[in-house]
C-alpha cells in the first residue's frame, strides 16, 4: 500500500524539485506544483509543466537519500515509468553557501597574516560587498601600525580588477578618522606574477601604498 501522506510530506519538505521523466526530460517545479490526490487507492501523482497538467496513477515510491523515485502509470496501468524528483538548491540558499565559503577563505587569509607576522592583531574580516569576491581585512602590527589587506577569495578576478578595487578601498581608508595608509594585496602564486607586473607600472605614490604578498602553499 502506498503511504501517500509520507510522500506528500517529503515533497513539501523541499521548496524546489527537478522532475526527471523516464525519457530523461527534466522540468523544474515548486512543491505546490506537485500533488498527490485521492483519499485512498488508487492515488494520483499530478504535476504541472509547460504542456499543462499531468495526472498518473501512483503505484509506489522510494526515498533514496532524499531523491524520490516514483513509480507511475497512465490509464489502465499503461505507459508505466519511474519519475525521479531531485531536490534543487534554491538560489537564496546557494548564494548563502557561496558567501559562507568566501568568508571562511577570508578568515583563513587573516590567520595566515597573524601567523606570519607575530604580534599582529586582526581587527575586521569581511567581504567587500554581500557575497563579494574580495576579502577586506584590517589589522594592527606589533608596532601598532594600522594596516589593511585585500585578497581575491574566488581565484577568478583579473589583476586589473583587483587593483581597481584596492585603489578605491585605499582612498576610503585614507579618509577615516584614524586613517590607514598602507594596503597589502594578498595573492595566490598563480596570480602574484601578474599583480607584480602591473604594480611595476604604477606611480610611486601607489607603489608606496600597496605591497604585494604571495601566499606560499606547501
Amino acid at each position: 500500500m502506498v503511504n501517500a501522506n509520507e510522500l506528500r510530506d517529503l515533497i513539501a519538505s523541499r521548496h524546489e524539485w527537478l522532475l526527471i521523466r523516464g525519457s530523461g526530460m527534466a522540468f523544474p517545479l515548486l512543491n505546490h506544483e506537485i500533488e498527490i490526490t485521492g483519499d485512498g487507492e488508487p492515488f494520483r501523482f499530478a504535476f504541472l509543466d509547460d504542456r499543462g497538467l499531468h495526472s498518473w496513477r501512483l503505484n509506489n515510491f522510494e526515498n533514496i537519500e532524499g531523491e524520490l523515485a516514483i513509480d507511475v502509470a497512465g490509464a489502465f496501468s499503461k505507459n508505466r515509468e519511474t519519475v525521479r524528483l531531485v531536490p534543487r538548491v534554491a538560489a537564496s540558499e546557494l548564494t548563502a553557501e557561496i558567501e559562507i565559503a568566501r568568508l571562511i577563505k577570508a578568515n583563513e587569509i587573516a590567520k595566515l597574516i597573524a601567523a606570519n607576522f607575530p604580534g599582529s592583531k586582526i581587527g575586521r574580516v569581511a567581504l567587500n560587498t554581500d557575497g563579494g569576491r574580495l576579502a577586506q581585512i584590517t589589522f594592527q602590527t606589533n608596532e601598532k601600525r594600522q594596516m589593511a589587506a585585500l585578497a581575491d577569495v574566488t581565484g577568478a578576478l583579473t589583476a586589473e580588477s583587483i587593483f581597481t578595487a584596492a585603489m578605491l578601498w585605499a582612498e576610503k581608508l585614507g579618509l577615516r578618522k584614524n586613517p590607514i595608509n598602507e594596503l597589502w594585496l594578498i595573492c595566490e602564486k598563480r596570480s602574484a606574477r601578474a599583480a607584480q607586473k602591473l604594480h611595476a607600472l604604477f606611480t610611486e605614490r601607489w607603489k608606496s601604498k600597496i605591497t604585494i604578498f604571495e601566499i606560499a602553499r606547501r
